[in-house]
């Protein structure tokens, strides 16, 4: 492992201008030696324009020939990659730092048994405040939506992590493949925090740093924000069956329909 590359999977829907930026960025700040690329493309009006580009760029292109979601796009190429480790990693984002000599060290001393999240920083080099946290329950939503009245030692403590999102999210490959890969009962959202939370019940450590970081622009595959919010919705329930008490499912469902989120 200790001069082997990362292969990088970036799952593309409507952001073929961004992974440009966001391979040029890459390279620009990486060692090519130590990286493969693997683009998974979910979006058929981009299959011209991306095999232009692998051309250019010289990465592996993948077209699963519709929309199948970012977890089952995530999960063909990491069964096409051939390294012992993986990233995961959003096209709207842009590497500011060469990190993954860093993080190749993390995985050495952690024998592959680790999930290593990157930190999203905002343009103002500020940290994503949801993209990384403790597991979500019915108690820590509704003190997330009523945070704004809680006292400030309450808004600002820091919490373990148990989740770190999948827009920059480096794994074994061995380890991922045995976890099963991305649940694809997931087609957008809580598909890396389901991950997390069955890979520490494995006993495999969930971390992150705040010195490898990526910027992460956000919001590109979606024109309509209604769109991106009934798949929210959509997983934020899946999670809640599959890893709440039913009790806490049912509550949730119930709050959903009476927002008219469901």
């Amino acid at each position: 492992m200790a001069t082997e590359p990362f292969t990088l999977v970036y799952v593309n829907y409507q952001s073929a201008r961004s992974l440009s930026l966001a391979l040029a960025s890459l390279y620009a700040s990486e060692n090519k030696a130590s990286v493969r690329v693997i683009v998974v493309n979910n979006d058929p009006s981009e299959k011209a324009l991306l095999e232009a580009l692998s051309e250019e760029l010289h990465f592996h292109l993948i077209e699963s020939g519709s929309n199948i979601g970012f977890g089952a796009g995530a999960n063909r190429g990491a069964h096409e990659a051939t390294t012992a480790l993986l990233g995961f990693i959003n096209p709207d984002t842009l590497w500011q730092e060469p990190f993954l000599e860093r993080l190749r060290d993390r995985f050495q001393i952690a024998q592959a048994s680790l999930i290593f999240g990157l930190t999203l920083v905002d343009a103002q080099g500020r940290t994503e405040r949801h993209s990384s946290g403790m597991a979500p329950s019915l108690k820590r939503l509704l003190q997330k939506n009523l945070l704004s009245f809680m006292p400030a030692s309450l808004r600002n403590r820091t919490e373990p992590l148990e989740w770190t999102s999948g827009g920059g999210l480096f794994v074994a490959r061995a380890t991922f493949l045995d976890l099963g890969g991305f649940d694809t009962d997931y087609f957008l959202y809580f598909e890396d925090t389901d991950l997390c939370i069955r890979a520490k019940k494995r006993g495999i450590v969930v971390t992150k740093t705040p010195e490898c970081r990526l910027f992460h622009k956000g919001g590109q595959s979606f024109s309509r924000p209604d769109v991106q919010k009934k798949y929210f919705y959509a997983s934020q329930l899946t999670y809640f069956q599959k890893h709440r008490p039913r009790s806490e499912y049912l509550f949730l469902r119930f709050l959903h329909r009476c927002l008219g989120n469901i």
